[in-house]
């Protein structure tokens, strides 16, 4: 779930409110969560106390915890998540970026919650999905809108095989893995605005190494 935008928050918080308790993971940004936070009369403009209200809302699914995260620019990205009742807040520094080199902060906080998603499908822990959506937020704000780089990219995404006990751990690692990719294909060309009628690249290799590695090269 994404909160999206400071007035979705303050004129439709009554429908968004209804589906709250089927929010595993949250994004935002600032403007949103205290737009949010003053929607619903909180007497508090801290974003980490934002985010911790959001974490310890009702929700239907107690068995998996809530993940609340709220980006700030330059600011430190802030995560709650809460379990059982507890919420543990952390705050995770921005790196920083020239001035010079921002070209366009339109799609940056779709792309940090995209690259956040393919991180967290691929099995990564919350800091390591933090700091993928950072980086792809900064290449984001470094291009003019959402479209791929000129030059080629080359990305890496490692995998590791939960059934390598298993007689026929071979075949289930490469369905596991093909469906990894499909699901990190999927977000990362939603990103660069593959649904929004920007052509896709006219060359992609798909390289397997040592069958726990694959390269990917966008020309």
């Amino acid at each position: 779930m994404n909160l999206s935008a400071p007035f979705l928050c303050q004129f439709f918080k009554d429908p968004m409110d209804q589906t709250s308790v089927y929010w595993d993971y949250i994004f935002g940004n600032e403007s949103e969560a205290a737009a949010w936070a003053e929607a619903h009369s909180l007497a508090t403009k801290d974003i980490k106390e934002i985010a911790s209200h959001i974490a310890k809302l009702p929700k239907a699914n107690t068995a998996r915890p809530r993940v609340v995260v709220i980006t700030q620019g330059a600011d430190p990205t802030i995560v709650a998540i809460a379990t059982e009742g507890k919420v543990d807040v952390e705050e995770y520094p921005t790196p920083k970026i020239p001035s010079e080199e921002i070209i366009d902060s339109n799609g940056a906080g779709d792309a940090f919650a995209g690259a956040f998603l393919g991180k967290l499908i691929l099995g990564s822990d919350i800091e390591t999905c933090v700091k993928a959506g950072q980086w792809l937020a900064g290449l984001s704000l470094r291009s003019n809108g959402p479209a791929y780089l000129p030059l080629p990219l080359s990305i890496e995404i490692n995998f590791v095989d939960t059934h390598s006990q298993s007689k026929n751990s071979k075949n289930r690692h490469r369905d596991e893995l093909f469906i990894g990719v499909v699901e990190w294909i999927d977000t990362y060309c939603y990103l660069f605005g593959v649904y929004h009628g920007i052509q896709l690249p006219q060359k992609t290799e798909m390289h397997f190494n040592n069958h726990n590695k694959i390269n990917f090269i966008h020309y």
